[in-house]
């Protein structure tokens, strides 16, 4: 038998050996590596749900012969013309909250029956304020309908009024509508109403106008984001000493360090129209070009209201809290318009609704030029009061804050009906 010398075999297997073990090497290597990342699905879209019933109901039965139908603010018109119904129908319309989402603007409403069959189109017109399309333009709205699935739609019959604030549709459906922006700047972070130092994330969507000769075209999820050439900021000079930062397709506005008055501030977005899908069936106005959102900068403590569609901001403050009754005032003097003062009592100020009522409730009066306009008036020697009411929102870290909505009448006309100013107020009051 042939003698093996154990040296051999050592050698042997140490060759035999350190292939298998840079194989086993190379594959943990392998097995170490990061694997690449699977492509994230999309989550599906979520179907909105349907508004909550808000207003007032307002109702009618309209027949063969025709009618119209409008809510008690005037802010929605029906029409239905004759023809279009071949029996009586009772037509309601009610305001609930908006589920459109970011493109929308001003308020939605509800039309009933759902089921109603017209045999002619009607028309259906919404109003708006400045405030509810400030970010967009008249040129840009168009109106949307939810369906039953909870997805709204776009139409291809509205139309907005050039000199108004108005958009009107033809349509044989009844469900909830509202307006919505075919481009629109929008808040990512960020409220409307900014304190000092306070944040601000803007951008600009835009929705593809609606097809032609197609009313079930889907208003979502078709948004994409606009190319902006650059932004800027317009206001009074207090106002503009805030940093806006441009970001190319979105902008970043820090508020001043310090805010003395309340007061408005436009963010402009200058767009590049090559983004911008324009509906051909409107006229393209050489200004759509850019795009202005309204924001209100606001001190410590403020009051502002809103007459006519005009913001009026306080300069002074004046305030009381005897024996815990909310007594304060807001005073406006200006060398180019009146001076005005408005006054906000509220002898429980908890949180929550205090209609307008007697001087030992809840009241507001608003003076202008010599004239007064209260809540409270007197007709005949009788104390009478208007709708509306003094609404606490929070009362935290020593703050009250709240809103003001109603009707002030004219003390000098104490008993004709309808002589009063539709108002709105906000404040923010410091209780010491």
């Amino acid at each position: 038998m042939k003698n093996i010398s154990v040296k051999k075999i050592g050698i042997d297997l140490q060759r035999l050996i350190l292939p298998i073990c840079l194989l086993l090497m190379i594959a943990g290597l392998e097995g170490c590596k990061k694997k690449p990342d699977l492509p994230k699905e999309e989550p599906p879209m979520e179907t909105p749900n349907h508004g909550q019933v808000l207003g007032e109901i307002t109702e009618q039965t309209i027949g063969a012969s025709g009618g119209q139908l409008a809510t008690a603010d005037g802010n929605v018109k029906l029409v239905v013309p004759p023809g279009a119904l071949d029996n009586d129908v009772k037509i309601s319309i009610q305001e609930v909250s908006n589920t459109i989402g970011k493109v929308g603007v001003g308020r939605a409403y509800r039309l009933l029956p759902e089921t109603v069959k017209f045999l002619k189109d009607v028309e259906l017109t919404f109003g708006y304020t400045d405030a509810d399309y400030s970010g967009t333009r008249r040129e840009l709205l168009y109106m949307a309908y939810q369906t039953t699935d909870g997805k709204w739609h776009k139409t291809n019959t509205s139309v907005y009024n050039t000199t108004q604030n108005l958009v009107s549709v033809k349509t044989r459906h009844f469900s909830d509508w509202s307006i919505y922006a075919g481009a629109k700047i929008v808040h990512n972070i960020g409220k409307d109403e900014l304190f000092a130092r306070d944040v601000a994330k803007l951008e600009v969507i835009s929705v593809e106008p609606p097809k032609e000769n197609n009313d079930d075209d889907l208003l979502y999820p078709v948004v994409t984001a606009v190319k902006i050439k650059r932004w800027s900021q317009s206001g009074s000079s207090e106002h503009t000493s805030g940093q806006l930062i441009n970001e190319g397709e979105s902008a970043t506005y820090i508020a001043p360090n310090e805010i003395t008055s309340g007061g408005e501030l436009e963010i402009i977005a200058y767009l590049d129209m090559t983004s911008v899908q324009w509906d051909p069936k409107r006229p393209y106005p050489d200004f759509v070009y850019f795009l202005r959102d309204r924001m209100i900068l606001l001190p410590d403590e403020f009051i502002y209201w809103d007459r006519y569609g005009s913001k009026v901001f306080s300069q002074t403050v004046e305030k009381s809290f005897i024996k815990g009754k909310m007594d304060i005032k807001g005073l406006y003097n200006s060398e180019t318009q009146h001076g005005q003062t408005v006054r906000i009592f509220c002898a429980t100020p908890t949180q929550g609704i205090h209609k307008f009522a007697g001087r030992d409730d809840a009241y507001v009066t608003h003076y202008i030029s010599g004239f007064y306009s209260s809540s409270i008036y007197e007709c005949e020697y009788v104390e009478k009061y208007e709708k509306g009411s003094v609404l606490i929102t929070k009362v935290e870290d020593g703050y009250i804050e709240g809103l003001v909505s109603g009707n002030l009448h004219y003390t000098d006309k104490p008993c004709i009906a309808f002589a009063y100013d539709k108002m709105f107020m906000k404040f923010r009051i410091k209780k010491t």
